[in-house]
């Protein structure tokens, strides 16, 4: 699977292994955007931002991909 680690200053580490059938584009990427939108207090339009998207195209994704729950 994917292993995030965070600091108090933004700064994430996300560590995945390959080898894991459980880690899959669509963990990762929910993972990094979660993080995001930790960083920016739930923040889409910042969020989105940071990641090099528009707000739609963020909220788009945020649909599509599974919750990592």
């Amino acid at each position: 699977g994917v292993q995030t680690t965070e600091t108090s200053d933004g700064v994430c580490e996300l560590r995945f292994n390959l080898n894991d059938p459980a880690t899959t584009l669509a963990t990762v990427e929910r993972q990094l955007i979660e993080h995001a939108l930790r960083y920016t207090a739930g923040n889409v339009s910042e969020s989105a931002k940071l990641l090099g998207l528009s707000r739609g195209a963020l909220r788009r994704r945020l649909v599509n991909i599974p919750s990592s729950q």
